[in-house]
C-alpha cells in the first residue's frame, strides 16, 4: 500500500462536510464549540459522514450539513488494503 500527501496552497471557504472527498483533512467547530481536525473516511449519504477525529483518535459520525474548512494536506491511499477477518 502506498500513500501520498497532497499539499494545497489555497484554503476554500467553509462548506458542508459531506461534500469533501474521502481522505481530505478538514477543520470544523463542533456543536459544543470545540475545534476538531478530522480525516474524512466515508460519506455514507447526504446526511451522514464518517470521519476520524485526529485529536481524540476515534471514529465518529457527523451530520452532513455541518460546515468544515479544508486544510492544506490530504492523504490518498493507493492499492490493496488489508481487512481483518
Amino acid at each position: 500500500m502506498a500513500t501520498e500527501v497532497v499539499i494545497k496552497s489555497e484554503r476554500p471557504v467553509k462548506k458542508a462536510i459531506n461534500t469533501f472527498p474521502v481522505g481530505t483533512i478538514v477543520s470544523m467547530i463542533t456543536e459544543s464549540g470545540r475545534v476538531s481536525t478530522l480525516l474524512i473516511v466515508k460519506s455514507a449519504c447526504s446526511s451522514c459522514v464518517w470521519a476520524y477525529d485526529l485529536d481524540e483518535k476515534e471514529l465518529k459520525d457527523f451530520v452532513g450539513e455541518l460546515k468544515a474548512t479544508e486544510l492544506d494536506a490530504r492523504i490518498e491511499v493507493f492499492g490493496e488494503t488489508m481487512e481483518e477477518e
